[in-house]
């Protein structure tokens, strides 16, 4: 998109549509993984303590890592399905 722009002569405005592009591809996993890195940094003890209870929250974030699902499905499941021993 970028290129094609350059080698067109396009202007600075043109990479809007580079912009809305790259927002709807990465704007939602993006945010929501900083959402994600965020919590775990803030809290480290409480959040790796509720990350590694059960295999299960594991296993859905490997989902994460494989695509299957995104952050923003994984931290919703997990506010579900958390529990603290």
């Amino acid at each position: 998109m970028i290129a094609g722009i350059c080698l067109c002569g396009g202007r600075l405005k043109d990479l809007s549509k580079y912009e809305s592009l790259c927002q709807a591809e990465f704007g939602t996993h993006l945010k929501y993984s900083l959402m994600f890195s965020r919590i775990m940094h803030r809290f480290p003890e409480k959040t790796f303590k509720i990350f590694t209870s059960s295999d299960k929250m594991i296993d859905k974030y490997l989902e994460v890592v494989d695509f299957s699902i995104d952050y923003k499905d994984y931290l919703r499941w997990s506010l579900l399905n958390f529990k603290l021993r």
